[in-house]
Order: C-alpha cells, then structure tokens, then sequence
C-alpha cells in the first residue's frame, strides 16, 4: 500500500528534465534531494572535516583579498614574490643572476647611514631611479653588477652610494705620527 502512495521517479537520459515544467526548479528539487542524501550518509568526522576545509576556503579567500592590494599599499613584510616581479616590471627593471636582493621602494627603505642619506635629500634626489633601485642593495651587499641604463639615469649615484657607505664604515685613520708617539 506505500508503494501505491509513493509517486514514482522517472529515470531520464540526456538533459533529464520533464517537459512543460520548469527546468531551473526541477534541478532544485534534484539537487536538495542529493544534498539531504549526503547529509543522511555524512559521519560525524566527515562534517568536521569538511567545516574545517570551508573554513581554510574561507580564509584563504580573505588573505587573497588582501593580497590583491597594489605594492604602493603594502608595507615592506607583506610583499609577495609577485608584488616584487609586479615592481621590477613597473620600472622595466631585469635582472640575471641568483640571490639578487630586492629593490628600493624608497630612500627611507633603503637603510643608509644618516650622513648619506641627508646628502641624498639635500641633492634634490625625491625617489631614487630604476637603475638606483636595483643597484644600490646590489652595491650594498659588496657584489658584483653590470648596469646598463641611458645617459642621465643616475648610474653613477647608483655605484657611488654603496662606496659612500662603505667609506663611512671604515674606523677612523690615526695618523702616524699619533701611533708612534702613543707607544713612547
């Protein structure tokens, strides 16, 4: 007698939907029905572990919201390897070579003495140019470079900074005389 009250289901081949009636409610229907199916079968280890995988989904979503900023909008710590292939291509910077350190955003970023730096800002020097991003942190770890840029692109601040900072570092030449006259 239930089997008499029970509709029953056709089983459809192709596009699987009854002529006449609304195709986007008969996918509703079928798609509830799979759901409550599944949520019937579901243990209880399996609804943990498929909130905790929403819950990375989540989050990984929000982190890629907020790494979707511009590099002008991030600090120095939240810049991806992409913001930095991002920054090179802005100021068609390319580069060869392994370890390469990154370029200066800025002159404030760029960590030089303060005798330097105010000699820098006294020049007129606001942003520092292509070749300066690249060359100065290049200078400033004491390695090799070759740089190729136009004429009046600032080549020779870009070598002549890391000297700079390098001569300040040297302790202080006491003459001669001073050391042997120390001694007697």
């Amino acid at each position: 007698m239930v089997s008499c009250q029970r509709r029953h289901e056709v089983q459809f081949f192709g596009r699987g939907s009854i002529a006449g009636m609304d195709v986007n409610a008969q996918k509703k229907q079928k798609s509830e029905f799979y759901a409550s199916l599944m949520e019937k079968r579901r243990t209880k280890e399996e609804k943990q572990q498929e909130e905790l995988r929403l819950a990375g989904v989540k989050k990984k979503e929000k982190k890629e919201a907020f790494d979707n900023r511009h590099w002008t909008q991030k600090s120095l710590d939240q810049m991806t390897e992409r913001d930095w292939r991002i920054f090179r291509e802005d100021f068609n910077i390319s580069i060869k070579g392994g370890r390469v350190p990154k370029p200066l955003r800025n002159w404030e970023e760029a960590g030089l003495p303060s005798e330097v730096f105010d000699v820098i800002m006294k020049i007129g020097y606001k942003e520092p140019t292509p070749i300066q991003r690249q060359a100065i942190p290049i200078g400033l770890q004491n390695r090799d470079i070759i740089g190729v840029a136009e004429t009046g692109s600032g080549k020779t601040a870009a070598f002549l900074i890391p000297l700079l900072v390098w001569i300040t570092s040297i302790p202080k030449f006491h003459g001669v005389e001073e050391q042997d006259t120390v001694r007697n």
